[in-house]
């Protein structure tokens, strides 16, 4: 937005300023030529400027998109890891309680 007020405004002050100035049609011609090519100019180096920050913003992007996905995973590994053991410790808990339980069986049907 302030790049576009400032091409309308540059090309508004160069209008006003052929209409004011007391100069021949061809040196009037020239300044316009003149000033055209540096807002040329001055539009292309913006230009550039801007792929540059847009590239700089897509790679920074790509960067922590990659870290966010590495970070996932590992949260996701740790979790299955977490899951795992817990899922164990359960086993080991029934396995104990129907041994227990067995034995409580066979002394009391012994007896």
């Amino acid at each position: 937005m302030k790049f576009t007020s400032f091409l309308i405004g540059l090309g508004a002050g160069a209008a006003v300023a052929m209409l004011f100035a007391p100069r021949s049609g061809e040196e009037t011609r020239e300044l316009i030529a003149k000033n055209a090519k540096k807002g040329r100019r001055y539009a292309e180096h913006r230009i550039r400027d801007f792929r540059d920050m847009t590239s700089d913003a897509i790679e920074a992007g790509r960067e922590m998109a990659s870290g966010a996905v590495e970070f996932g995973r590992d949260v996701a590994m740790e979790t299955v890891e977490r899951g795992r053991d817990a899922l164990n410790r359960q086993k080991s808990a029934v396995a104990s309680a129907v041994k227990a339980a067995k034995e409580t069986y066979e002394a009391e049907a012994s007896s």
